[in-house]
């Protein structure tokens, strides 16, 4: 806004030269004098500078047009500008240089403010928005696109109801043992950020859980039992057209103190647990990965799953039986 401003008053400082520039024009100076000056008549006139001085005490005015259709630059005695039509100003710049327009901001082109005030109030700015809507996830560690829509979604009588929306994972894509992030850009200064995205739970979910975390600490956690919907008689809107979605687009809206030049976003999910199990969500986050034990090698190699403490082991489903995605991941900065 402020910008668009300064254009502003360069436009009508411009249409002001001009004036002196163009022949059989009438040209006004206001003096200090009460007495308003007889319009002289020039020809031509060239200057590459003009100073406008009401006077000790006194307000400097430049009009231009006529009557009510006029504008007026003022400099008042205070040493406050404004540009004007009649008793209403309609921009000011006060003698600090805090510009203040007090007229609607028609904006034709892109405007770039460091930060918005409304009503003195601070407001977000967005500094990313990830809508997956090119069909790709570039710096996601695993960037696996789709929609609800698409070629791998199973076919259905109510296939052409699905949702459209391009999404992070997705049917088929992301399930069990399956996490993904990305680290952002948050070099902007700010005190905090918000982050926002919108969950999708796909298929027979049995009362796993989805999580979040910003910076390796979770910040958000849902969990869902698509037996719960199917008996209630829910709509397929995803995957397996015999399979109900009940929590299909959950949004998620934290906002925490950050001032860090840049952010991890993570998320996953319980589904490694099978139907049956005891559930927690999430388990705590290791501040290091440790080093492989002898334990934790001989499993790798017989195969073994290992669960998180506080769940017990079960058949957990593949990802064509129960996924998720995640779409219109954002951050904004305050």
């Amino acid at each position: 806004m402020a910008v668009r401003g300064l254009l502003l008053v360069l436009v009508l400082v411009g249409v002001f030269v001009s004036t002196l520039n163009a022949q059989g024009r009438d040209v006004v100076v206001p003096t200090s004098s009460p007495q308003v000056a007889k319009p002289q008549r020039m020809e031509e006139t060239v200057a590459n500078s003009l100073v406008l001085n009401g006077g000790p005490g006194a307000d400097s005015r430049l009009t231009l047009g006529d009557g009510a259709m006029a504008f007026e630059l003022e400099v008042d005695k205070e040493g406050n500008f404004k540009i004007g039509r009649g008793e209403r100003a309609l921009f000011a710049i006060d003698r600090d240089g805090r510009i203040t327009l007090l007229s609607d901001v028609k904006a034709m082109g892109s405007l770039d403010v460091d930060q918005l005030l409304v009503g003195g109030e601070k407001q977000w700015k967005l500094l990313v928005h990830d809508a997956f809507d090119k069909g790709d996830a570039p710096g996601w560690s695993d960037f696996q696109t789709s929609t609800c829509a698409d070629e791998t979604a199973l076919p259905g009588p109510s296939a052409d109801l699905r949702s459209k929306r391009y999404m992070l994972g997705g049917h088929c894509k992301f399930g069990r043992k399956m996490t993904t992030s990305k680290v952002f850009n948050t070099s902007t200064p700010h005190e905090h950020v918000r982050f926002a995205a919108t969950f999708h739970f796909i298929d027979a979910w049995s009362g796993q859980c989805a999580w979040a975390s910003l910076d390796d600490q979770y910040v958000w956690s849902e969990c869902y039992d698509a037996g719960l919907i199917s008996e209630k008689g829910g709509k397929d809107l995803c995957g397996d057209p015999n399979v109900a979605e009940g929590k299909f687009a959950v949004p998620i809206d934290v906002v925490l103190p950050h001032n860090k030049a840049t952010i991890k976003v993570e998320f996953g999910s319980t589904l490694e647990v099978g139907e049956g199990a005891e559930v927690v969500a999430p388990p705590p986050k290791p501040a290091a990965s440790p080093e492989p034990s002898a334990e934790t090698e001989e499993s790798a190699v017989e195969g073994v799953q290992t669960t998180p403490e506080g769940m017990e082991s079960g058949e957990a489903p593949s990802p064509c039986e129960a996924s998720w995605g995640v779409s219109d991941v954002q951050l904004f900065a305050m």
